[in-house]
């Protein structure tokens, strides 16, 4: 063989193994890691909440859930990820929002709601477990609109048991996954923060705890339902940071430090193998400094990644292990 045939031969292999190499490129995820399952989320678009959804290994390829000129916000996968609960004010009264539900794939919308049994809108919620009920709070009627109530609603019936009365205000719920406890807090006018409690769940017995931070919001347990991440204010300088608490005194410790905070909070969430948060945080958008990127942190507080680059607001987003 002379040194031409080997040079050639060489050359082919070489060739070969480059196929090869791009051939496996093409089968890595695009993201920051190999994560599974799906994210839903709201972003902006003409200044309206959309529904969006991505897969967490190519969160640079959303695909939009509904295509509507209404608010669409606040979304929650079924535990069974078939189906989205979300907010809308779609019966046409402007910050008047309904409990909606549509399938994955953007069709059949049905209203979780009796328009005359239950008047007042419908603000934030959270599934059970098994899909079979949510825990709902909603204005009171009459004319203090800051005044909000808890309730459990059988989603198959719509029937609604009230749970905590709307002395004083009740915001941000969240149903442990083992089904035992529901987190939320309360707003007291007068006083600084927010007072976080837990509900038992089916004895409805009520505690209250406190985990040291005047100023907290949107409490999410994790998926083994030991631990509950939250935002919280570290300085009290109205930025905020993702704390976790855990053990039976729910003792938190911070998990981000973020320079600048998160200035405008939103809902968090856990990936399905409570590894990583997901949370609004600080955008690119220099022209809007309001306009959030979602960001993923691992629970220890290493690992912190811009999870997406959008000029556009995106917020709240949930995370369901189904596929």
């Amino acid at each position: 063989m002379t040194l031409r045939d080997i040079s050639l031969l060489l050359m082919l292999v070489a060739i070969q193994l480059l196929g090869v190499s791009a051939c496996d490129r093409r089968k890595d995820s695009v993201g920051p890691t190999q994560l599974r399952g799906r994210i839903v989320y709201t972003e902006l678009v003409n200044s309206l909440p959309q529904l969006f959804v991505i897969h967490p290994d190519d969160p640079r390829n959303p695909s939009r859930v509904l295509d509507s000129n209404t608010e669409d916000l606040a979304p929650k996968w079924s535990p069974d990820g078939k189906r989205i609960a979300f907010l809308s004010d779609r019966e046409g009264l402007p910050q008047f929002r309904r409990l909606y539900t549509v399938s994955e794939d953007g069709t059949d919308v049905e209203g979780l709601f009796d328009p005359v049994i239950h008047p007042e809108g419908d603000l934030e919620f959270s599934w059970s477990p098994d899909g079979k009920h949510i825990a709902l709070i909603n204005n009171v009627r009459g004319f203090r609109t800051d005044r909000r109530q808890l309730f459990i609603m059988d989603v198959e019936t719509l029937a609604r048991q009230r749970v905590a009365d709307a002395l004083p205000n009740r915001f941000a719920p969240d149903w442990s996954p083992v089904g035992d406890r529901i987190a939320f807090l309360t707003d007291v006018t007068g006083l600084p923060g927010a007072t976080l409690h837990l509900l038992s769940y089916p004895d409805l017995q009520l505690t209250t705890v406190n985990v040291g931070i005047d100023r907290i919001n949107f409490p999410r347990w994790s998926p083994d339902g030991q631990k509950l991440a939250f935002l919280g204010d570290p300085g009290k300088v109205s930025e905020f940071q993702v704390f976790i608490a855990e053990g039976i005194s729910l003792v938190p410790r911070q998990v981000t430090f973020m320079v600048p905070g998160i200035v405008t909070p939103a809902p968090l969430a856990w990936s399905p193998d409570g590894g990583r948060i997901l949370f609004s945080g600080p955008g690119t958008n220099v022209f809007n400094r309001r306009a959030r990127d979602l960001y993923s942190v691992n629970s220890d507080g290493t690992g912190l990644t811009r999870f997406t680059s959008n000029a556009n607001d995106e917020s709240g987003p949930d995370w369901t292990r189904h596929e």
